[in-house]
């Protein structure tokens, strides 16, 4: 699906899937949560205050369709999740060198998205891939950063950036991690989970 839908799982949605549904959110104890990637950062978030978790799966179009700032809204308006007290850890992912885009349409809307942050957060998201003898039929690339751009949205919702940590895990370079990009069909996929244990 690959967009900013997330559920609230509450007990009678126990053994449930969420096909259209890119985000998840809990205060049940001893319940799983789980998404599947292949290259697409899961976001895991903590509130060990109000004991909430959730887990995301932000691909390129959940990423431009703010599902960061969007869960953060959600745990806060449903379980009065202050977004100061969230703790963040974006997991493997495929890294920006790798992730490299045609302008259209992912480039032109990571550009539309987040020039509102300011043109210092905007090249740390989005760079042009340099072509060192440009021709006419060549085509141009950017490379996206996934990660970057959602601990910005994090942050803009008020979690502080001390609360954020980026793994350096690359999913395309580190071939012990499924890599959609690299390959392919063949690709499998990665489980993440995220559970509370608080007594």
């Amino acid at each position: 699906m690959h967009k900013n839908n997330i559920a609230i799982v509450r007990e009678k949605n126990l053994g449930r899937k969420f096909p259209a549904t890119d985000g998840l959110i809990t205060a049940l104890r001893n319940v799983p949560l789980a998404i599947f990637t292949a290259d697409c950062p899961p976001v895991f978030l903590l509130d060990p205050q109000r004991k909430i978790v959730g887990l995301l799966h932000a691909g390129w179009r959940s990423t431009v369709a703010n599902i960061s700032s969007r869960a953060v809204e959600i745990m806060l308006e449903t379980f009065g999740v202050k977004p100061n007290s969230l703790f963040v850890v974006i997991g493997p992912h495929i890294c920006n060198k790798c992730y490299r885009v045609p302008w259209s349409p992912v480039a032109k809307a990571f550009t539309e998205c987040f020039k509102s942050f300011g043109k210092e957060a905007l090249a740390s998201i989005i760079s042009e891939v340099p072509q060192p003898k440009p021709q006419a039929s060549q085509k141009n690339f950017w490379c996206v950063d996934l990660a970057r751009a959602n601990a910005y949205q994090l942050e803009r919702a008020g979690v502080p950036p001390g609360n954020i940590e980026i793994s350096t895990i690359c999913t395309y370079e580190d071939k012990n991690f499924f890599s959609y990009r690299r390959d392919k069909a063949s690709a499998g996929r990665l489980m993440a989970l995220i559970e509370l244990h608080f007594s």
